[in-house]
């Protein structure tokens, strides 16, 4: 066993400290182009408005349909 920091490493298997800094790296990296992605992203324009809809097409009622109350009933047989 080493003493700190030291026994960690001491005790790592061989190649994995470079599998270590390489996934240090990589995060940095990503952390980097994420922060330069909004920085970038401040400078545009805000987005436009969508254009007005138009009104709806106003649609006459018919002159007459054939809902309404019904009494009758079907008594025939087959």
């Amino acid at each position: 066993m080493g003493v700190g920091n030291l026994g960690a490493v001491a005790d790592a298997a061989p190649g994995s400290l470079g599998r270590i800094y390489m996934m240090r790296m990589l995060i940095a990296g990503a952390l980097a182009l994420a922060a330069g992605g909004q920085a970038m992203a401040a400078d545009l324009p805000p987005a436009a408005a969508p254009p007005p809809r138009a009104p709806a097409a106003y649609a006459p009622p018919p002159v007459y349909n054939w809902s309404g109350f019904y009494i009758g009933g079907n008594l025939g047989a087959a």
